[in-house]
């Protein structure tokens, strides 16, 4: 019996590389194999993939219930991508006007690598501008583009709303809040190659892009879960963007993240070439598949235990929080880094309310229920990943 895992890796095969799904693999795409597919597929983001595949193959159930779901969530996709890019185009026109510099990242770059771009989609825009010309973008998005501001300033970004409910993540760093990649993303600027869209519109290097689309991948991973349209993302870009290699492994070294994108690329050979597969990449297909794109609480903490260095290690550093994270909670912290230990008090008193203490008794319900095989395989695959 062929699991609904390895169909959806079929079913997304057949995609990235424009053919059919393998015949001797279309009689077990049952009524109830299509229904479970829908569920995965919406935790990783790509159902207008999985429909568009399966309508294609002639795999969905006429006049069901479920076909009607397939077919409007890749309606939905279709809407969302047109939304996104009217919205990217009317701020890479603001910019360009008053001589803001900007670089579009992630999903906004990604897309035209995909055999349709709607078929890559984002939840949200996201561009970078320069610290210093943070205030001042934002005043022009809310004014001549009618945005709302979230007045609350994230370690990287700033949260603005367009008038047709579209999300702008406003960048004024790429920091991920672990040193081995801040070190570099930092460096973005030092990237930016020039474009023919505009003289203040700017893209990452073809080998900074890659690194910064591996770090992204290496943060989710440590944060719990990384889904399979990040591998997807990987596999185009490998496919159409010309870098140098040199210049991409130096990067990747400097950052500690050569085995991480070695290994992701082994997953891809393996689960979009049908290339044997491996224990690692067996272990990584395990923890992408139950993460989904946003991960589980679970598998956070599997991670986080093994990062620590144990159960009792990981306890103590969700108490005694330490510093470079509780930085960006408490920012008087980037200031005044001795005020540290009564922060600590702070952060431990914040565990009195009842939300928090809901929070916790269900996170050290999920700690103690971790087994030691599951600690053994994490260990496993974080070892092999080199993070």
């Amino acid at each position: 019996m062929i699991s609904v895992s390895k169909l959806f890796l079929a079913v997304i095969r057949a995609f990235v590389n424009q053919t059919e799904i393998e015949e001797d693999l279309k009689p077990h795409f049952t009524d109830e194999v299509i229904e479970k597919l829908f569920k995965i597929a919406k935790m990783h983001d790509v159902l207008q993939i999985v429909s568009d595949v399966l309508f294609k193959n002639g795999l969905l159930p006429q006049n069901a219930e479920i076909t009607k779901k397939y077919q409007k969530q890749q309606l939905n996709a279709l809407g969302r991508y047109l939304k996104l890019e009217q919205e990217l185009q009317k701020i890479c026109e603001l910019f360009e006007k008053n001589a803001v510099e900007f670089i579009p990242l992630k999903g906004a770059v990604l897309r035209k690598y995909y055999p349709e771009p709607y078929m890559r989609t984002s939840c949200d825009i996201d561009i970078l501008v320069h610290e210093h010309e943070l205030k001042r973008a934002i005043s022009l998005i809310v004014s001549e583009l009618n945005y709302k501001a979230n007045d609350t300033v994230d370690y990287h970004d700033v949260s603005l709303f367009s008038p047709n409910g579209v999300l702008l993540e406003l960048h004024y760093n790429l920091k991920e809040k672990r040193e081995n990649l801040d070190k570099l993303l930092v460096e973005v600027w030092n990237y930016a190659a020039n474009t023919e869209n505009g003289k203040y519109y700017k893209l990452e290097e073809p080998e900074f892009y890659i690194f910064h689309h591996v770090a992204h991948m290496v943060n989710h991973f440590l944060r719990g879960g990384c889904g399979i349209r990040a591998f997807i993302d990987l596999f185009f870009i490998e496919k159409h963007l010309k870098y140098d290699y040199e210049k991409l492994h130096a990067l990747l070294k400097e950052s500690q993240t050569e085995a991480f994108y070695n290994t992701a690329l082994k997953c891809t050979d393996v689960w979009f070439s049908s290339k044997p597969s491996c224990e690692t990449v067996d272990l990584v297909e395990a923890f992408v598949l139950k993460g989904g794109s946003y991960g589980t609480k679970e598998n956070r903490i599997n991670v986080e235990n093994n990062v620590k260095g144990g159960k009792l290690s990981y306890l103590l550093s969700r108490i005694f929080v330490p510093y470079n994270s509780l930085k960006y909670k408490y920012v008087i912290l980037q200031k005044h880094k001795i005020l540290l230990p009564l922060m600590w008090v702070v952060n431990i008193f914040s565990y009195l309310s009842p939300e928090r203490r809901k929070r916790a008794k269900k996170e050290l319900e999920l700690h103690k229920n971790i087994s030691a095989s599951s600690e053994s395989k994490m260990s496993a695959m974080l070892k092999e990943l080199g993070i």
